[in-house]
C-alpha cells in the first residue's frame, strides 16, 4: 500500500518543515526520474513509481543521520500502513541487500539494525527496488546528474565507495536502458529537466495556486533583473556598441 499522489507531497513538505535540506530537492529530482522510466517500462505503473521515490528518504524528517534515517524511514511508513513505501526505504541504500555495502555511518541501535536485516531476510528486489536505486543515484538536489559523476561525489564526502556497489549501479543503468531501448538521460531529460517548473506544478496538486503564482513571478522578477544587468554590464564593459553611447556609473544610477 502507499499514499496517493497528493498525499505524499504533503507527506515530504512536511518533512522539510521539520528537517530542511538538500535532500528535499534530490527527492523530488529522484522521483522525476522514476516516473519518466517508468512510463517506457512494461508492468511499471509511472504514478506508484513516482510516489515511492519522492518518499525514499522521508526518515529524514526526523533529523540528520546516516543509516538511521532508512530506518526511521521505515518505521514511520509502517506505522501509516505504507507497507511498499517502508519498503524502499530500506532497498533504496542496499544495492546488494549487504550492509558492508553501505556508505556513511553506521548510527543506529541494534534494534534498528536488526530491523533492517529482517527486511533484507524478507524480500527479493523487483523493478520498483531497482529503479528507485537507480534513479537515487542519478539525481542531485540541482538536477539529473551522470551517475559515475554523482557516485565520484559520494567517494568524496564519505572517503569511500564499495567497488561492489558501483559495479551493481552501473549494472542497474544498463538493464534499464535495454529495457526501454532508450539512453537514460535523454528519457528523464537531463538536459532541460527544471525542478523550479516541477516545484510549480507540486504547489498547484497541492491546492495551492496562490504559492504557485508567486513563485512564477518571482522567476519572472529575477529573469527580467538579469535581462537588465546584463544589458548595463555589456554597455559599460564594451563601450558604443550598434551607435549606442556607453553608461556610465552616473547613469545607471540614475535609471
Amino acid at each position: 500500500m502507499y499514499p496517493s499522489r497528493k498525499e505524499a507531497e504533503k507527506l515530504l513538505q512536511d518533512a522539510e518543515a521539520l528537517n530542511p535540506g538538500p535532500w528535499e530537492n534530490h527527492s523530488r529530482v529522484a522521483a522525476h526520474c522514476a516516473e519518466k522510466i517508468a512510463m517506457q517500462c512494461d508492468g511499471l505503473n509511472p504514478e506508484k513509481a513516482y510516489i515511492l521515490e519522492l518518499l525514499h528518504d522521508i526518515g529524514r524528517r526526523f533529523g540528520v543521520r546516516h543509516l538511521g534515517h532508512a530506518s526511521d524511514g521505515y518505521a514511520y511508513m509502517m506505522a501509516l500502513k505504507f507497507d511498499e513505501v517502508a519498503r524502499v526505504c530500506l532497498s533504496r541504500s542496499f544495492n546488494n541487500q549487504t550492509l558492508e555495502d553501505y556508505v556513511g555511518a553506521i548510527d543506529t541501535i541494534e534494534d534498528e539494525l536488526d530491523m533492517i536485516r529482517n527486511g533484507f531476510a524478507e524480500r527479493v528486489y523487483d523493478d520498483y527496488d531497482r529503479l528507485i536505486q537507480l534513479c537515487d543515484s542519478i539525481a542531485g538536489a540541482e538536477g539529473v546528474v551522470d551517475m559515475e559523476e554523482r557516485m565520484s561525489d559520494v567517494k568524496r564526502r564519505y572517503g569511500s565507495y564499495p567497488q561492489s556497489k558501483w559495479d551493481t549501479n552501473i549494472a542497474l543503468k544498463r538493464y534499464f536502458k535495454d529495457k526501454i531501448g532508450h539512453n537514460l538521460y535523454d528519457v528523464v531529460k537531463k538536459r532541460v529537466f527544471s525542478l523550479a517548473t516541477n516545484n510549480l506544478d507540486i504547489l498547484t496538486a497541492l491546492g495551492k495556486p496562490g504559492a504557485a503564482y508567486f513563485l512564477q513571478q518571482q522567476r519572472v522578477g529575477q529573469s527580467k533583473k538579469r535581462t537588465r544587468t546584463d544589458y548595463i554590464s555589456r554597455r559599460l564593459g564594451r563601450g558604443s556598441e550598434n551607435g549606442q553611447q556607453p553608461l556610465t556609473r552616473q547613469d545607471c544610477k540614475m535609471r
